[in-house]
């Protein structure tokens, strides 16, 4: 018998999703529905189901097999889960197509017993453990198929480069789902890979559980209210079936709140009630609705100073103390680099030589990184991607150079250990730290004043805030923030 739980059904027809949905019900799965490939990439992200059964001509319009890209990012985002592909096309192209995509096993439309589906899940659940076996016999992740990488894996087996300190909060979040989690750090540091992580490992413990990921800094502010907790069908214009919202989707499992310091007062106080009780309502519906779920937040702004200066609720930060993750950026741990580069390659499952290797790691190692591990395996995947065009083998001088890899150029100089800095030098003036010091100034006053002033100058330089964003490697939400503390125009 197939040992699913849970399975993703993408099908544009309702007729068709209806019954399927009917037939998988019967063979006791919890089941997640799609009717096209946007839909269907919010539910893998928002699901984590273990089984997928997709049709591959999702719209008549379509002149590509559009089903073909949920099953290559259903297998990239849950590589140990199986997918079964289904088609009313005929022709053999078309299932070699989908079996080369992923799919462990192919239906022919239309599907008419649950006995066939059962068949088909009970095959593809065969062939995908019989392939993870031999992966892991022949051929677990290599740069090279060389004993270095089977290393590099044995130092880093979760493909991130972590230390003693953060694996051992991570195991502690992992065991005791309660204690709250923020992860703090600049853009690009990893703090949803560290979530997933969490995600990861308790799947291996629970079974398959819900992973919700919010990007509050992309939340419309009017519509807020409707996503985080769901609407009742007529709440508003536009509401035409009732929703749970992420808050419902995350029960059982993880949600995950990315940039929390975005979110308004008022949604953190709605907010705050669900994480003490668990009750929530949705928007135009009076019943009182429930939902358990361990919650992690990623912040790239101390939330302890967003409460000082009255952009966080007290109670809401006090609510979320628990295991807090301080994550360095890429500059303050070169050390590091090497791995970080090699496990790129480990985990894109390319070959690359020891001596392009170590080139690549030196070059790579010179370089500031504003958006820290990011922007580097960006870079690394733009160098790559050069390469296979020029059909040249890897190597460091391809690896492109953007401004924003380089220190920023308004420090007159580096602070180093032991050199002591009294100016920063700008086109108009010289900011004096020593008269700040002598006007009986705090530190949090002077270091507001200098912010102020370096994101002012900024202003008068870019035409365009998004590339002022991209050179001080900051959100354009936290931008708006600062030139709303500081009020800059």
């Amino acid at each position: 018998m197939y040992k699913y739980s849970s399975i993703l059904i993408v099908e544009d027809s309702l007729a068709d999703l209806k019954h399927y949905v009917s037939l998988c019900q019967k063979l006791s799965l919890s089941v997640v529905t799609a009717t096209n490939v946007q839909e269907a990439r919010e539910k893998m992200q928002r699901h984590g189901c273990d089984l997928a059964l997709v049709d591959l001509h999702l719209t008549a319009m379509e002149k590509e097999v559009s089903g073909i890209k949920v099953i290559h990012e259903f297998c990239e985002l849950w590589p140990n889960s199986s997918v079964v592909a289904m088609s009313s096309d005929f022709h053999d192209a078309v299932c070699r197509k989908a079996l080369r995509a992923g799919a462990q096993h192919f239906l022919r439309k239309p599907i008419s017993s649950g006995t066939e589906l059962s068949v088909a899940f009970n095959l593809a659940y065969e062939r995908k453990r019989l392939l993870i076996e031999k992966e892991q016999k022949f051929a677990p992740y290599s740069l090279a198929f060389s004993p270095k990488s089977q290393a590099l894996q044995n130092r880093h087996p979760y493909g991130l480069v972590l230390s003693g300190d953060q694996l051992k909060a991570i195991e502690i979040v992992t065991k005791h789902p309660h204690i709250p989690f923020i992860i703090l750090g600049e853009t690009g540091t990893g703090k949803e890979e560290i979530a997933k992580l969490v995600h990861k490992k308790r799947c291996e413990e629970e079974g398959v559980i819900p992973f919700v990921t919010v990007n509050c800094a992309s939340l419309s502010h009017d519509l807020i209210e409707s996503l985080l907790f769901g609407h009742r069908k007529g709440a508003f214009t536009g509401a035409d079936k009732n929703t749970a919202g992420f808050l419902g989707e995350a029960n059982g499992g993880i949600l995950f709140l990315d940039e929390i310091h975005c979110l308004n007062i008022e949604a953190q106080s709605r907010l705050l009630r669900v994480l003490n009780n668990g009750s929530y309502h949705r928007l135009g519906d009076t019943a009182e609705l429930y939902s358990q779920f361990q919650v992690i937040a990623a912040s790239t702004i101390d939330l302890d100073e967003q409460v000082e200066d009255g952009r966080f609720v007290l109670d809401l930060r006090s609510r979320l103390t628990g295991i807090d993750l301080h994550l360095k950026p890429l500059r303050a741990r070169m050390n590091e680099i090497g791995d970080l580069i090699a496990l790129y390659f480990v985990r894109s499952k390319l070959a690359i030589s020891d001596q392009a290797l170590s080139e690549l790691i030196e070059k790579c190692s010179k370089y500031y990184w504003r958006g820290n591990i990011r922007q580097l395996y960006k870079a690394l995947e733009i160098m790559v991607i050069q390469a296979q065009f020029q059909d040249e083998p890897l190597s460091a001088k391809m690896l492109p150079e953007f401004k924003t890899m380089l220190a920023p150029a308004e420090l007159s100089e580096i602070v180093e250990e032991g050199i002591s800095i009294n100016t920063i030098k700008t086109e108009e003036n010289l900011i004096s730290i020593d008269l700040c010091l002598e006007a009986g100034k705090d530190l949090k006053t002077i270091m507001d004043e200098l912010e102020a002033h370096v994101i002012k100058k900024s202003m008068s330089r870019y035409p365009r805030l998004s590339d002022l964003c991209r050179d001080l490697g900051i959100s354009r939400n936290t931008l708006d923030l600062k030139r709303k503390k500081y009020r800059l125009k």
